[in-house]
């Protein structure tokens, strides 16, 4: 069986969300973990293990948005009180 190597470029933000993904077996290579994702997506390996609650983590990231969100909306109901005071 021959193989090509294919190569292209990720965001900063793409390559975290990679390293989020990285489990022990990948030996901490983003190209281990990229070339386990692919080959799980295109079915060839039977389960992609991703070693990360990807449900957790959405969550702390929507909570995190949220409570960011919540103090700016004070901010703002602050400053306006200010005004009309």
């Amino acid at each position: 069986m021959s193989s090509k190597v294919i190569s292209f470029r990720f965001s900063d933000a793409e390559i975290q969300a990679l390293e989020a993904l990285q489990t022990e077996e990948d030996s901490g290579s983003l190209n281990q973990t990229a070339a386990r994702l692919l080959r799980g997506i295109l079915g060839i390996s039977k389960e992609v293990s991703t070693g990360v609650d990807i449900n957790k983590l959405v969550e702390e990231k929507i909570a995190a948005a949220v409570g960011s969100l919540q103090a700016k909306l004070e901010l703002v109901e602050e400053r306006l009180g200010k005004l009309r005071a």
